[in-house]
């Protein structure tokens, strides 16, 4: 059957160590999803729980292909009408982003990044991912976490704020989308408990080596524009 030759294509992409093999595999997989909603559930049960443990191993590997990949991923994601064609991926990154450590900070900014809705209807799943992001700030130490989580959080508040004259009788309480002043309050709560060191300084991590902080590159330039600097130069 073609979607079963279309599947182990993907399989064998996604296994490739080869970079125009994983951005091919990107491709495969947004035409294969994009095609499934007209299958029955039998098969797309089959196709899900068959591909989400690979592409849960494939994104801790997939280096420079992360790019093509968000693309498909939200394409996915944001065109589809339908989420509930697409519950067995959702969950999988859910969980995912659970279960990674703080030594794949690039992974989890890139499952947290794919899940970012601004639809009322997926409050449910808003939620659930605000809460993670929530979870992980204290302990995020790179910038591209931290910024993935700044994006979870600035993605709910606005949904909540764009609709601030919003009737909510019909919303359940549970899928309200937090405020801005209630994003702000917990942000604020959570400033103590952000890692850093005694010296103010954040602690880098594999993923990102190069963070220093702000009295660190202040301290370097004032050294480089020192009179006594100068003078060594000339």
């Amino acid at each position: 059957m073609p979607l079963q030759m279309f599947t182990e294509t993907l399989k064998k992409t996604l296994n490739s160590k080869d970079r125009k093999e994983k951005l091919m595999a990107a491709e495969l997989f947004l035409g294969i999803v994009q095609g499934l909603k007209h299958r029955t559930f039998v098969e797309q049960n089959a196709f899900w729980t068959e591909m989400t443990p690979r592409l849960n191993e494939f994104f801790n590997v997939m280096d420079e292909a992360e790019d093509a990949w968000t693309v498909a991923i939200k394409s996915v994601l944001y065109q589809d009408s339908d989420l509930r064609r697409l519950w067995w991926f959702i969950e999988s990154l859910i969980t995912g982003v659970k279960k990674t450590t703080t030594t794949n900070d690039v992974v989890q900014a890139f499952r947290l990044r794919c899940l970012l809705f601004r639809r009322w209807r997926y409050g449910e799943i808003v939620k659930r991912v605000v809460a993670i992001a929530w979870s992980k700030l204290p302990f995020s130490i790179t910038d591209s976490l931290r910024n993935a989580i700044a994006c979870v959080l600035r993605s709910s508040t606005l949904v909540r704020e764009t609709n601030a004259t919003a009737s909510l009788v019909n919303v359940d309480s549970r899928f309200y989308p937090e405020t801005l002043d209630e994003t702000m309050r917990k942000f604020i709560e959570q400033i103590p408990m952000l890692k850093v060191d005694n010296e103010g300084t954040v602690k880098s991590s594999r993923s990102d080596p190069t963070l220093t902080s702000f009295r660190e590159r202040e301290t370097g330039r004032r050294r480089s524009s020192s009179p006594a600097m100068s003078e060594n130069k000339m």
